[in-house]
């Protein structure tokens, strides 16, 4: 009795022990056990050290069940499009104004001239009012409008779509477009619908190629000027495959940065290097898409929450609360 004893718990180590080697095999195989390292590691990156961050969360406008799908800064206002609606919040307190537009807007610029809305194919011009002044022509299959920029007598138009810039006059006119670098096979490389584009304050048309991570600044007439890139790990880098998802610029010429996956709003300085964050990744929903962001008077960041559906308002922790 005590020899067969014996021998079952021979047979049982036996087995715990095989259990243990198939264990570690397979998790030494490619693929196996790295999402629980990926994790491991995603959380290291979603708490920052405090030292860090250079802004502070004051306060946010919910926007109820408007669905937001694009916003601007212009004339100490937030312009918000989503649903049927251009929605103008007023940053002095006063009530907020709603016009009524067709659904399936994707972006919104505003300037002195007006207010540009971009939707799938196409882009609409309004006025401050909300009225409708013009359609421009549609795109056709496979485009996808993501970004829209103004300066002077040009709108620039970022097409996810087919991955490319546009370039029109004010009247809607095509004057040009261009697919990225010429000297590159790939060009501008674009996995999803976030393909943002601005002008700084020198005139300068900086658009982001998503896929490389980085930023690209060009002519009218399709040439590379100059560009940065950002591919490290840790908080000075841009993370994931295709970020960051959308872009701001602030007067000293710094760019605000807001990344898709692991959501942080950051700003580099205009060469690229890391300056601070404004916002960490623990403020986010995870695994969210990258927020829109401004840049208000006094160096205040308006970020528009896609996954909560509300503007959210950072500003520098030398700033005084309200």
């Amino acid at each position: 009795m005590k020899r067969k004893t014996l021998s079952i718990l021979i047979l049982v180590v036996i087995g715990v022990i095989l259990g243990v080697i198939a264990v570690n095999l397979l998790s030494s195989r490619p693929g196996m056990g790295a999402k629980e390292s990926y994790e491991l590691k995603d959380d290291e990156f979603r708490y920052l050290n405090p030292e860090l961050i250079s802004y502070r969360e004051m306060r946010n406008y919910d926007l109820g069940l408007l669905s937001a799908s694009g916003m601007a800064y212009y004339d100490e206002s937030l312009w918000v499009v989503g649903s049927t609606s251009l929605l103008r919040i007023a940053l002095d307190g006063s009530p907020a104004d709603m016009s009524g537009i067709p659904s399936g807007s994707s972006c919104v610029a505003v300037d002195a001239e007006g207010v540009y809305v971009g939707f799938r194919t196409h882009v609409a011009h309004y006025a401050h009012d909300g009225s409708l002044l013009s359609v421009w022509p549609d795109l056709g299959e496979g485009s996808v409008i993501s970004s829209l920029a103004l300066h002077r007598d040009v709108v620039y138009v970022a097409d996810a779509g087919k991955r490319r810039v546009l370039i029109y006059n004010r009247k809607g006119l095509l004057k040009g477009q261009f697919g990225g670098d010429s000297n590159s096979d790939q060009g501008f490389v674009v996995p999803d619908d976030q393909f943002d584009l601005l002008v700084n304050g020198h005139g300068e048309l900086w658009v982001v190629n998503p896929g490389k991570r980085r930023f690209e600044t060009y002519s009218d007439d399709g040439r590379m000027r100059a560009c940065w890139q950002n591919t490290v790990t840790g908080i000075a880098g841009f993370q994931g495959p295709s970020n960051p998802g959308e872009i701001a610029v602030m007067e000293d010429g710094a760019f605000v940065t807001s990344e898709t996956g692991l959501i942080r709003i950051k700003i580099h300085e205009p060469d690229g290097a890391f300056r601070s964050v404004v916002a960490a990744p623990e403020l986010f929903k995870e695994e969210g898409r990258a927020p829109e962001v401004c840049v208000g008077k006094a160096g205040f960041i308006y970020a528009l929450d896609f996954d909560r559906d509300m503007v959210r308002v950072f500003a520098p922790k030398t700033e005084q609360p309200e």
